[in-house]
């Protein structure tokens, strides 16, 4: 019985553990060129194992419409996942939404007006 109690124990232990070290994406930089129809998203997201920890998907929206969702089995590095691409028919004035998501834990979500 002791023994249950303390496997049960360190298994929950471990399972807080994990969940410590993870954490939603820090910073994002989205910026979008007129010209080229480029949409160019820089998420800072530091991690020591970029395929267990990781940005896993993002959700691109225009004027609150969905435009792209763009799903990742790893990151682009241990700091940063980058993520370049066109969006057509996007014109000034329009709003540009993007939500980047950790895999493990929490999202962050960043605007731009196209100017």
């Amino acid at each position: 019985m002791r023994a249950k109690i303390t496997l049960l124990t360190v298994a929950a232990f471990l399972c807080l553990a994990a969940t410590a070290f993870a954490h939603p994406p820090k910073v994002m930089d989205v910026s979008y060129d007129e010209q080229t129809s480029t949409l160019t998203i820089n998420i800072t997201h530091t991690t020591t194992n970029r395929t267990y920890h990781f940005i896993n998907r993002i959700d691109i929206l225009v004027n609150g419409r969905l435009a792209e969702e763009k799903t990742f089995g790893s990151q682009t590095s241990n700091t940063m996942q980058t993520y370049v691409t066109r969006l057509k028919n996007v014109r000034s004035g329009d709003s540009i939404q993007v939500k980047a998501y950790c895999n493990r834990r929490g999202q962050k979500t960043a605007s731009i007006t196209v100017e």
